[in-house]
C-alpha cells in the first residue's frame, strides 16, 4: 500500500549508496559540505522547518485513484469485482528543501537532484517490492521564490494492489 511504498522510499533516500553519493556530491549542506538530507515525514510549510534541519526531504501521500476507469494523468488502475484485489494508482509527494546563498550554485544543485532521483527510481522500480511499480512522474521547482531557501518538488507515481484478505 501507499504507506509501505513511502517507507521504502524513505529507506532508499537515506541508504541507496549511489543516490546518497549523487546527493552528497551536490554539497547541499548549509556549510557547503556534502550532506545526506534527512527525511521529515508529513508535508509541512517549509517556513516551519528550522534551518538546522536543512537539507531535508518532506513527503506525504498525494491523490489515490482506484478502479478500471479511474486515472491520474492517464495512468489507469485495475478493478477486480468479486475477487481478491483492487488496483490503485497513487502519488507520493516529495520535496527537497535546502539553503544556498549563491544563485549559480543553487541552479546547479537543482539541476542535479532531478536526474539523481530518476536514477534511484530506475534502480528500484517496485520500491523494495512494496508496489507493482513506481516512477518519477513530475518535478517542479520554486524558481528561487524563497531564495536563499530552495525547494524542488516531485511526484512519485505508484501502482499497487489492495487485497481483500480473509473472508
Amino acid at each position: 500500500m501507499i504507506a509501505d511504498a513511502r517507507a521504502a522510499l524513505h529507506r532508499l533516500l537515506l541508504e541507496d549508496p549511489q543516490f546518497t553519493a549523487d546527493i552528497a556530491a551536490l554539497n547541499l549542506g548549509t556549510t557547503g559540505k556534502p550532506a545526506v538530507p534527512q527525511v521529515l515525514p508529513g508535508n509541512r510549510r517549509f517556513e516551519q522547518v528550522p534551518q538546522e534541519k536543512y537539507p531535508c526531504w518532506h513527503d506525504d501521500a498525494g491523490d489515490q485513484q482506484g478502479g478500471g476507469a479511474g486515472t491520474i494523468d492517464g495512468d489507469s488502475a485495475g478493478l477486480t469485482i468479486g475477487s481478491h484485489c483492487q488496483g490503485w494508482v497513487g502519488e507520493i509527494l516529495l520535496a527537497l528543501v535546502w539553503h544556498q546563498q549563491d544563485y549559480d550554485t543553487s541552479v546547479a544543485q537543482t539541476d542535479g537532484v532531478h536526474p539523481a532521483l530518476v536514477r534511484l527510481m530506475l534502480r528500484n522500480p517496485s520500491l523494495d517490492e512494496t508496489c507493482t511499480w513506481a516512477y518519477l512522474a513530475r518535478t517542479d521547482n520554486d524558481r528561487g521564490v524563497r531564495h536563499p531557501t530552495h525547494v524542488a518538488q516531485f511526484v512519485v507515481r505508484v501502482h499497487y494492489d489492495i487485497e481483500r484478505g480473509p473472508a
